[in-house]
């Protein structure tokens, strides 16, 4: 058992700051890349409510007003000199007419550029097109919201440290979210 244990424990590193402005900036070129291949436009964003404005990053990608891609990358160093990097991809439809749909092949390439883990549009394609029951999010221990009709969840280890997720509101809102921990990059 203490094996599995080392094990989890190797896979995360603690990075300071400055190591992850600089992992920021590496993920951010390569996401602009694929921006740059889609035709969409990103954007970097700042979230003045979070204290230290270096340990997290966030960008947005607006494919249409209604449809938008949410990324942030944060280290989690509060008070300490080094951090675990972790990121979340939040990809939301505002389906009031239904017309929309996702562009899976975007969002794989957008996960894989920053994730430790990555995915493939046909484990996604299968997440999205399974019954609520197969990735039922209560079996996680997440609670419906008031306006949500479908929530699942899924993780990709048993120790979460990747999941992908999504949910249905009643007002035909969509989204679709991959979250956990960078690539970690050092140099």
């Amino acid at each position: 058992m203490s094996i599995l244990f080392g094990l989890c424990a190797c896979t995360t590193k603690h990075l300071s700051i400055e190591q992850s402005t600089k992992n920021f900036a590496i993920y951010q070129n390569s996401l602009q890349e694929i921006a740059d291949q889609y035709e969409v436009e990103l954007t970097e964003t700042k979230d003045i409510n979070i204290e230290n404005q270096n340990s997290y990053k966030d960008l947005c990608i607006i494919i249409s007003i209604d449809v938008e891609i949410k990324i942030r990358i944060i280290n989690s160093a509060y008070n300490s000199t080094t951090g675990v990097e972790s990121f979340d991809v939040d990809y939301t439809l505002n389906n009031e007419n239904s017309e929309n749909q996702f562009n899976i092949n975007l969002f794989v390439d957008l996960v894989n550029c920053i994730s430790g883990k990555p995915i493939s549009t046909d484990f996604c394609n299968e997440f999205l097109d399974a019954p609520e029951t197969k990735y039922a999010a209560e079996k996680y221990g997440y609670e419906k919201l008031n306006g949500e009709i479908v929530a699942k969840m899924y993780p990709l280890n048993f120790w979460e440290d990747w999941t992908i997720s999504y949910i249905l509101s009643q007002q035909n809102e969509e989204t679709l979210s991959f979250g956990g921990l960078t690539k970690q990059i050092t140099e």
